[in-house]
């Protein structure tokens, strides 16, 4: 047997195998078509499958295909798993298993603002965000060291809507930490960012 046929791949100008052949023909093609019949048509497949596979089209997906697919994987949300979920984050063991687990690294954006921040204020913040601290539940991006308990988080404008500040400042009050929320977009205009970030480290000072 050729190298081709075992390979399945040809040279240029070569010639497949069975080009030309018909079941009439060829015994091998006969033996084949023997193997596959009664196996469902498309359109069989279709009819004996859940609403998801009805909008199925030859090369695409239709939008009605897409949305009965999404729909299917929805399901129900289970709000008793959510708790759970937010009891578990609190406790010690289960945030270690996630750190050592996703071996989580700072990205891009997080590595600009620590470097920002040990430039301004070398030594004070350290990077918390691989669940290396945690406040009842919640994993600041940055925390300071020298015992002012202040916390920095950087939010993703893709990640999180405008009211997130708000309630992630009041969460870390509520555990007697100042907070800072940096938006990912702030990181592009430096003299506006220095400013906000002095004034969130001096405003004891001033006080």
């Amino acid at each position: 047997m050729s190298n081709e046929r075992l390979t399945g791949k040809f040279k240029p100008g070569g010639k497949p195998w069975n080009k030309g052949l018909t079941r009439k023909t060829d015994l091998r093609l006969a033996q084949i078509g023997d193997k596959v019949k009664g196996r469902h048509t498309a359109t069989e497949f279709k009819k004996g499958h859940p609403v998801h596979f009805l909008g199925w089209k030859k090369g695409s997906f239709t939008p009605e295909h897409l949305a009965a697919m999404s729909k299917a994987q929805l399901g129900k949300k289970n709000p008793a798993h959510g708790e759970r979920i937010k009891t578990l984050w609190k406790t010690a063991v289960f945030a270690a298993k996630q750190r050592d687990g996703r071996s989580y690294k700072p990205n891009n954006s997080e590595r600009n603002l620590l470097c920002l921040l040990n430039l301004l204020f070398p030594g004070v913040y350290i990077f918390t965000g691989d669940f290396s601290f945690m406040v009842d539940g919640k994993n600041p991006d940055f925390i300071s060291t020298d015992g002012s308990k202040k916390v920095i988080e950087l939010f993703g404008m893709r990640y999180h809507p405008a009211e997130d500040e708000k309630k992630r400042i009041d969460f870390f009050s509520a555990h007697g930490f100042s907070a800072l929320i940096v938006w990912d977009p702030e990181l592009k205009n430096l003299p506006m960012l220095v400013s906000k970030l002095k004034q969130f480290q001096f405003l004891d000072l001033k006080e």
